[in-house]
């Protein structure tokens, strides 16, 4: 059995996964292990005492079931350093996930990291045959199996619902009919509704924009009537009252400026200009 580090498995994982499941980091990483979809493992080598998970048993019986381990063990509390980075996990009993050469997964051991003489006095020798050694495991430590891995991204690979047919080669609804008469699934509907409602909302502003740009064209000739209109009526009071209309910002403009002040209705030389100009327009053309 093969293992990834933290950074390969996490590296793995955001690469490989649907873009739906991402981002995906530390604390994903966590839950999976909660939920016994991945294992946190980290390597051993020293010795065991199987009988140790018997709380009852006495040393002086336990020295002789020592034994030699190589392999992988494993603890619930190792996801504590997957959200807890700078910490580290004490114990001194762990499960065995793999011993290489052997068939042992989960069996509950106490860990010893010496081997003593089976003769050896209590009194005198090791003194932790109750409780097993403490061993501290940090993050550096931790392992996750390649096998699991893999196989937990290949079945959200496998669930990644397929691509939905393109509007091109359907229409705008074709997006609700399966590729070779194959049924969508419930997520893909609701997207292809959506996408579809989203056009019909796109083209009814598309269509709302048409006829206003047609209504502002067909109002063009009635507003320019009815300015021009304005306009030739002004000319006519403006020339009555002896205003000198040939420049658009001369003293007419200042004088109608003013009355409009002083009449509680004022305006700006600009408009006043802008009018002046449409007046002499309008003689202009009336004259043609």
């Amino acid at each position: 059995m093969s293992y990834y580090n933290l950074e390969q498995t996490l590296k793995e994982f955001q690469n490989k996964l649907p873009e739906k499941l991402l981002p995906f980091d530390l604390p994903q990483l966590a839950d999976l292990c909660k939920r016994g979809e991945i294992t946190p493992v980290f390597p051993y080598d020293k010795y065991i005492n199987v009988s140790l998970g018997n709380d009852h048993e006495l040393p002086t019986y336990l020295k002789e079931l020592r034994e030699p381990f190589n392999g992988y063990l494993t603890l619930p509390k190792l996801t504590d350093l997957i959200l807890q980075p700078t910490t580290e996990v004490t114990t001194s009993t762990a499960y065995i996930y793999e011993e290489i050469g052997k068939i042992s997964k989960g069996t509950f051991v106490s860990l010893e990291n010496h081997g003593y003489d089976r003769f050896e006095d209590y009194s005198d020798g090791h003194n932790s045959y109750c409780n097993g050694d403490i061993n501290c495991i940090n993050v550096e430590n931790l392992l996750f199996p390649i096998e699991q891995v893999r196989t937990y991204i290949s079945l959200k690979q496998s669930n990644e619902p397929d691509k939905l047919t393109s509007p091109a080669a359907t229409g705008t609804f074709g997006n609700l009919t399966a590729a070779h008469g194959e049924d969508k699934t419930y997520e893909q509907l609701v997207e292809a509704l959506t996408a579809a409602n989203s056009k019909i909302k796109q083209q009814d502003e598309d269509i709302k924009k048409l006829n206003n740009q047609s209504k502002e064209q067909a109002d063009k000739p009635l507003r320019y009537n009815s300015e021009m209109g304005v306009a030739r009526m002004l000319y006519a009071i403006l020339t009555e009252h002896n205003y000198d209309l040939s420049a658009t910002k001369g003293k007419a403009n200042s004088l109608i400026e003013k009355a409009s002040q002083l009449h509680g209705t004022p305006v700006t030389r600009n408009f006043i200009a802008q009018w002046i100009e449409l007046a002499n327009q309008a003689k202009s053309d009336s004259t043609k």
